[in-house]
């Protein structure tokens, strides 16, 4: 998820829900629509238990799944019903759960639909409640370039240069490197 270097796991009975989460993420991004439906499925019966997080990699999920099937629309209610099942619970402490912050999906997403400015607020609410994460900094990056904000784009930009440096093959770095902060 962190490194975006998708695999297709297969889904089993014993898959955990950052498992799941995992794998249907990777196999939205890598065309495999039957085994993300698999994945949310399985979570699914998951959040069936009650536990919040398995609820919320679930709408993740079934949100990719519509974003991939054109549904913008769905895509944006299961991402809502996320955010607000998300903002119910104590702020994050610790790794991120689920291994997918909503705030930096939903973020990602309308980078996607081609709406920057949504997308630079939920990225900065990503940001609040996990600063510096590398993901969602690079998405508030990517938001800012297309908005025009060449200043906060260089803010971003320059605290993944940060983070990265002595990393000049990590993919992250590249496009920093690439805004010209190296």
């Amino acid at each position: 998820v962190e490194s975006e270097q998708w695999k297709v796991q297969p889904v089993r009975d014993k898959s955990t829900s950052h498992e799941l989460l995992a794998t249907g993420l990777s196999a939205v991004r890598q065309n495999d629509l039957s085994t993300a439906r698999a994945a949310n499925d399985a979570l699914a019966k998951l959040a069936d238990d009650g536990r919040a997080e398995d609820k919320i990699a679930q709408m993740e999920v079934a949100a990719l799944i519509a974003a991939a099937e054109g549904d913008t629309d769905d895509a944006i209610a299961l991402m809502d019903t996320a955010i607000a099942l998300v903002e119910t619970l104590r702020p994050p402490n610790g790794a991120a759960s689920p291994v997918k912050p909503p705030y930096e999906l939903y973020g990602e997403l309308l980078l996607e639909f081609n709406r920057p400015a949504e997308a630079t607020a939920k990225f900065a609410i990503a940001l609040q409640r996990m600063p510096n994460r590398m993901r969602s900094l690079l998405g508030a990056a990517r938001a800012a370039v297309k908005t025009g904000n060449t200043s906060a784009a260089k803010r971003f930009y320059a605290t993944i240069v940060d983070y990265w440096v002595g990393s000049p093959d990590n993919p992250s770095y590249k496009e920093a490197a690439q805004f010209g902060l190296n």
